[in-house]
């Protein structure tokens, strides 16, 4: 183990969440104050349907890497008719334009996205997509232009062994807006 602290939520269904069009409500909001980010957040089986705004919201100020395990873990958890999956960045403002802490890792295992106005906006860290299913992405969101969006130079977007499917690409709204990162 080399992590200090491990949060799981399991078998939960969290249903019609409304922001009331506040940007700033957010169903979870998560401020990883260590500077290690010695901790992980796992969503295990796990239901996010009708939830507008942003469904997780991540607050990174971590100044070296921690651990090996990832801070937030998605298994076997669906993103259903909701607003945005996630946003990550760093409370200091100067990493968020240069990844080069490599001290914050989300994971999406056997995740099914569907319905969903956008999968995420990574202004700070790295994201693997492994086994997951992409099916009726359609516009984008008020954060960000694109479906997926990663921002800092050096951020790692990793997608393995994924289906994407019925994607609604309209009004020029580009899928991926990937600047100085890389994708795998």
């Amino acid at each position: 183990m080399d992590y200090d602290k491990k949060i799981v939520f399991r078998n939960i269904t969290f249903y019609n969440y409304n922001n009331n069009n506040n940007q700033y409500s957010n169903l979870f909001v998560f401020d990883f104050m260590d500077k290690e980010n010695r901790s992980t957040i796992e969503f295990d089986n796990c239901t996010f349907n009708k939830v507008k705004g942003i469904i997780h919201n991540f607050h990174i100020s971590c100044e070296k890497k921690g651990q090996k395990t990832p801070q937030v873990i998605f298994r076997n958890t669906k993103f259903i008719n909701s607003g945005i999956v996630f946003l990550a960045y760093h409370t200091t403002q100067q990493y968020n334009k240069y990844n080069s802490l490599d001290c914050f890792h989300i994971v999406f295992e056997n995740c099914i996205f569907d319905d969903i106005n956008a999968i995420g906006q990574l202004v700070h860290g790295d994201v693997t997509f492994n086994n997951c299913t992409f099916n009726n992405l359609k516009k984008g969101s008020e954060y960000s232009d694109s479906l997926f969006e990663s921002d800092a130079e050096n951020n790692k977007v990793i997608i393995k062994n994924s289906k994407i499917t019925n994607i609604i690409l309209d009004n020029n709204i580009p899928f991926f807006e990937l600047y100085k990162s890389y994708l795998m």
